[in-house]
């Protein structure tokens, strides 16, 4: 298995902007956005080591074919015609398979947050989650995981309402920013579960 990294404080910060701007090939003020977003989300993060020194060259050494001995059959003279009408004819030679890339199965954090929100048919489901379970569950990585997944502001803000997760009076309405709105939910989840475990 590979090795892995723990990373917080400023090398955490350090790993995400290097990780927006480089692997996620986003522009600056975006990086810095996300990074700042990443900073109030994630306390640590844990990384494989090859991952975490961001190693921008990716060319593989594709391994060689082995060459084609011709030496074989270009050094030998030209058989008489009465011999060559019993030469069987050679098989053809199957050719090698191309080597296809792997299907990239992965999707980084970046292009989590900055894909466009799909086409939907009807209304989104508010319960398609719920928000207080899953941060039980899975703490706030995991539920910011989840709510990377809805990517309608239209549907955060249902998910929030139908589950009594109280929002900023300027976060309800409006143009917002959908990273900002998820930050927003999960801070509101924390002080919610907060509160209940102070009761």
């Amino acid at each position: 298995m590979n090795e892995t990294k723990k990373l917080s404080g400023p090398a955490k910060d350090r790993f995400f902007k290097r990780f927006f701007t480089e692997a996620g090939g986003l522009d600056e003020p975006t990086a810095d956005r996300l990074t700042e977003c990443s900073k109030q989300v994630f306390s640590s993060v844990r990384v494989r080591k090859n991952v975490e020194a961001l190693n921008t060259d990716s060319t593989a050494t594709a391994p060689k074919k082995p060459s084609t001995d011709t030496q074989g059959t270009s050094g030998k003279q030209s058989e008489p015609a009465s011999r060559s009408r019993k030469t069987k004819t050679p098989q053809p030679v199957a050719s090698e398979p191309a080597v296809t890339e792997p299907v990239k199965t992965e999707v980084s954090l970046a292009e989590q947050l900055q894909a466009p929100p799909p086409e939907t048919t009807g209304e989104a489901d508010p319960f398609v989650f719920g928000l207080v379970p899953v941060y039980k569950r899975e703490g706030a990585e995991g539920l910011l995981v989840k709510l990377a997944e809805i990517r309608s502001v239209a549907h955060l803000r249902a998910m929030a309402k139908a589950q009594q997760i109280v929002l900023a009076r300027e976060l309800r309405t409006g143009d917002i920013d959908v990273v900002t709105l998820r930050a927003a939910i999960l801070e509101a989840v924390e002080k919610r579960v907060a509160d209940r475990r102070a009761v």
